[in-house]
C-alpha cells in the first residue's frame, strides 16, 4: 500500500484531476475484512468542493512508464515520466550498445514514433539514418 499524506498533492486516477489530501481516515468497507484509507481531497478546478476517495483511487501526480524495444542484438531501453503538475514529460533512453547513434532498424522507427506520438516535434528529433 502507498503512503498518501495530508496535504499531499493527488490525482484522481479515473478522471485525471489534481487535488490536494485534506482528511484522511480508515474505514472499512462493505464486505471487506481489514480498514482501508479513505481521503477527503480539494479539488483544484473545483476549489468549493471537496470529495472522498479511496486511497487505491488516488496516485501521485508523477507517473512513470518503462519500455524495451529489442531488434536483432540491439536494445532501446526508455523511461518516459509524465508531470501532471506541468504538463511536461521528460524522457531517459539508454541502450544496447551504449552508443544510440550506432543503433539503426525498426526499434528506432518505433521509439521515435513514441515520442512524435507524446508531441515531439520531427525538428526536436535526430534524425536517424
Amino acid at each position: 500500500m502507498k503512503t498518501i499524506l495530508r496535504k499531499q498533492r493527488v490525482r484522481i486516477l479515473a478522471t485525471g484531476e489534481l487535488g490536494t489530501v485534506a482528511e484522511k481516515v480508515f474505514i472499512k468497507r462493505q464486505g471487506g475484512k481489514r480498514p482501508e484509507l479513505y481521503c477527503r481531497v480539494w479539488l483544484d478546478k473545483k476549489p468549493k468542493e471537496d470529495r472522498w476517495y479511496w486511497g487505491s483511487e488516488l496516485d501521485g501526480t508523477k507517473e512513470t512508464a518503462h519500455a524495451t524495444i529489442t531488434c536483432g542484438t540491439q536494445e532501446v531501453y526508455v523511461q518516459i515520466t509524465r508531470d501532471h503538475e506541468n504538463g511536461k514529460y521528460s524522457v531517459d533512453m539508454t541502450g544496447t550498445p551504449k552508443n544510440l547513434k550506432e543503433h539503426r532498424g525498426l526499434h528506432m522507427m518505433l521509439a521515435v514514433a513514441m515520442f512524435i506520438g507524446l508531441g515531439a516535434k520531427p525538428g526536436d528529433l535526430e534524425a536517424m539514418e
